[in-house]
């Protein structure tokens, strides 16, 4: 079935879009949810205006992500874990860790979006890449304290 997409759909398609898919997945998912409509004459109509909304709402996405990238340069988290004497961490500090604390102040990053190669398990200080989007990356700094 040929769709107009009026939403974003990972990997299918993008506002203004007109594709074709699966009957099945058109009938069952994405016209009910009105995340598309079939591509008629009068629907193909609308596709200017579509894809001006869509460029427009990327203007903004990136805005918002340059000022997500300059606030995560500037940030410093500082975190406390148990820690032995030579400062090896009892436990470990692993993504899910960071982006809860992150969220504590307010700047939204999914644990999918840190790049970890290990989780952390010393303390003192350590730089960990956040891939904010394909091509827009930040550092973000972590320093570690013993717990008292």
């Amino acid at each position: 079935m040929r769709v107009l997409f009026l939403k974003n759909i990972k990997g299918v398609g993008r506002i203004g879009d007109i594709k074709n898919v699966a009957d099945g997945y058109a009938r069952n998912f994405l016209l009910p949810n009105n995340s598309a409509r079939p591509a008629t004459a009068n629907a193909i109509k609308l596709v200017s205006s579509l894809v001006a909304r869509r460029d427009q709402d990327d203007v903004l996405r990136k805005e918002q992500m340059n000022e997500m990238v300059q606030k995560l340069e500037q940030t410093v988290l500082e975190l406390e874990a148990q820690s032995n004497s030579e400062g090896h961490l009892y436990g470990s500090i692993d993504a899910q860790v960071i982006s809860r604390e992150l969220k504590k102040q307010s700047i939204l990053i999914e644990p999918e979006e840190i790049e970890l190669e290990h989780p952390l398990k010393t303390t003192g200080e350590h730089v960990v890449g956040i891939k904010i989007a394909p091509e827009l990356g930040a550092t973000l700094r972590i320093k570690i304290t013993p717990k008292e």
